[in-house]
């Protein structure tokens, strides 16, 4: 019997793994990878190379950029879009499951541990809104839940789950334990979409209808300024920063780079003020720019810090 778990690498969907393996289950994970989500890629590959299950990556594009854009169930305390946000996933999963003949698919959700989308009420509805009722069992809390196909049909074993609920993360460690887990992730960061700084630079983002992936992908990169011409700047802190922003440069963007600083301007009307802004953060303070169809090198004076303040996002 193949089985799907919508699989982000945390502690959650380890266990939720690890339960279902425990009844003799194969287990094929999904991650799907957004704008918003890329660095946990990392933890998630080494999370399934230690369940020892297939990871398939599902590529989300301009489909998932609409729920952030415009949710239909509205948005959280900050910008996320939570409960869209899940019910695309839910798609994704059931999708999957007819591809490879799946019945159902789990998830490492807990009841109560998030306010918007996992009540019960909620879950349900969300199970519904994606057209896969029952198809979705929640190892970790399916005993307090109404039960599924797979207990129905007797795949699974509910007397063998769980009853976790509320936030408290020390019944997942007790579990974890018991079930012998060698690795226990540390809690994440969480989804960049509840982080307040980054939901700012989002919000003003999709007011200047700046929604393409990349320029999604660049909200968590460098530090961001919005210039006279109502381009924006977007500014290197970190080796890692200069390389990601150079790998974004095109004819449709003006690169400037300095002596240990990158500037990625999504434009190119405002190049000298661009160019002056990372000659302030630069060690050098000639500044040498490029946008496919004309370079150039300016020396640059240190520009008013209240200035900068005026344009930094």
């Amino acid at each position: 019997m193949k089985i799907v778990s919508l699989f982000s690498g945390g502690l959650d969907s380890i266990l939720a793994v690890k339960l279902i393996q425990s009844e003799n289950l194969n287990v094929f994970g999904i991650f799907i990878l957004t704008s918003f989500n890329s660095k946990e890629l990392t933890s998630a590959k080494k999370a399934a190379n230690y369940l020892k299950i297939p990871l398939k990556i599902i590529q989300t594009g301009d489909d998932y950029i609409d729920i952030i854009i415009s949710p239909s169930h509205g948005y959280g305390k900050n910008m996320n879009p939570c409960i869209d946000c899940k019910i695309f996933m839910y798609k994704n999963a059931r999708q999957y499951c007819k591809t490879i003949g799946g019945k159902f698919f789990i998830t490492g959700e807990v009841l109560g541990e998030r306010p918007m989308s996992q009540n019960k009420d909620v879950l349900l509805r969300m199970e519904k809104a994606a057209g896969c009722q029952r198809m979705v069992l929640r190892p970790l809390s399916a005993k307090l839940l109404p039960p599924t196909i797979a207990e129905d049909e007797n795949i699974v074993d509910r007397t063998r789950l769980c009853n976790l609920s509320g936030r408290s993360r020390k019944p997942h460690i007790e579990l974890a334990n018991l079930l012998g887990l060698e690795i226990i992730p540390t809690p994440a960061g969480g989804c960049l979409l509840t982080d307040p700084g980054f939901s700012r630079r989002l919000k003003e983002s999709i007011e200047h209808k700046e929604t393409s992936s990349i320029l999604m992908k660049l909200l968590s990169v460098g530090r961001h300024f919005r210039l006279p011409s109502s381009e924006k700047l977007i500014v290197s802190r970190t080796d890692e920063e200069m390389k990601e922003l150079i790998n974004y440069a095109s004819k449709k963007y003006t690169l400037l780079k300095s002596i240990n600083i990158v500037g990625l301007l999504i434009g190119n009307k405002d190049i000298e003020l661009a160019a002056e802004i990372v000659g302030r953060y630069s060690r050098d303070k000639k500044v040498y720019y490029n946008n496919g169809s004309k370079e150039g090198w300016i020396e640059t004076i240190d520009i008013n810090k209240l200035l900068l303040s005026k344009y930094r996002l």
